[in-house]
């Protein structure tokens, strides 16, 4: 936040008016260049079980197939408003997810453990590429082992307070100077390099005729991100927050996988967002 002062403090609801904006400019891109999406995650979710943004939900989840997102990211660099950025691998060096925030100028939110960053930190859209993954479980299972494992050490690398330093006993010191040692190591390689290492693997099957896709970015258990095609096979229409909008044939099946009975809400203690957001103003002078 080094250029910029705070004007206020967002509350959820603000958050999520922001991003219902922006996300009116993404279907703007998406239905001139005939760009497949789908709610995914916590939105689709939202959009089932409250006809609009959990309460206490501040991002909105988008599934892209890879081709797709791949279109959209190429195209989205030459046509977006100035008030919006995409932020990704190839534009930002620093950046190490694995799919693309949509993010608004002029806000911040973002956890402490990425602050150190020199990566956008505004309110954003979250944008998932879904890849094809093979059908045989030998080679499903070691391809999400070595995408767990590339994202361990990305993580490793980038956050600052994965590991903290621990009286709980030898076993938990060693486990700290374990990871002090490797997160040190890793510094010295690029980030760039780990996370074209990942990209390479995500896509490994893409050439390849599947009947399942994988949402690689991941953020579940792996079994929880296997996605069946014949899910996809046709678009189906929720509303949310006024508007329809596109999910998958398939969402059941999908919800259930991630969330269980996703109809109820979970425990209060779990009823929270990612981070604090911020409207910001430029510093004068």
């Amino acid at each position: 936040m080094e250029t910029f002062n705070i004007k206020k403090k967002l509350t959820t609801r603000e958050v999520q008016l922001i991003e219902l904006d922006m996300l009116k400019e993404f279907i703007k891109i998406c239905e001139a260049n005939k760009i497949t999406w789908y709610m995914g995650y916590g939105t689709l979710l939202g959009a089932v079980r409250e006809k609009g943004f959990i309460p206490w939900d501040d991002d909105f989840d988008i599934l892209m197939p890879r081709k797709d997102y791949d279109r959209f990211c190429d195209i989205a660099l030459r046509v977006l408003p100035k008030d919006l950025s995409l932020q990704n691998c190839r534009t930002n060096k620093h950046y190490f997810y694995g799919g693309s925030f949509l993010c608004k100028e002029g806000t911040y939110t973002c956890a402490k453990c990425f602050q150190h960053l020199k990566i956008h930190k505004g309110i954003y859209l979250d944008i998932f590429p879904i890849d094809n993954i093979s059908s045989s479980n030998v080679q499903k299972k070691n391809y999400c082992n070595r995408v767990k494992k590339i994202d361990a050490l990305i993580i490793l690398r980038q956050r600052k307070d994965v590991f903290k330093k621990s009286d709980d006993g030898w076993n938990a010191k060693l486990k700290y100077m374990k990871n002090w040692i490797l997160r040190h190591l890793l510094l010295v390689i690029p980030i760039s390099l780990l996370t074209g290492i990942r990209e390479k693997e995500v896509r490994k099957y893409n050439n390849i005729d599947t009947k399942l896709y994988v949402s690689s970015v991941m953020p579940y258990k792996a079994d929880k991100e296997i996605l069946r095609k014949s899910w996809f096979k046709e678009v189906v229409y929720f509303e949310f927050e006024g508007m329809k909008l596109p999910a998958f044939i398939g969402w059941h099946e999908y919800l259930r996988n991630l969330y269980g009975n996703y109809m109820i809400p979970p425990a209060k203690k779990d009823q929270h967002g990612h981070s604090v957001a911020y409207l910001l103003k430029k510093r004068e002078g």
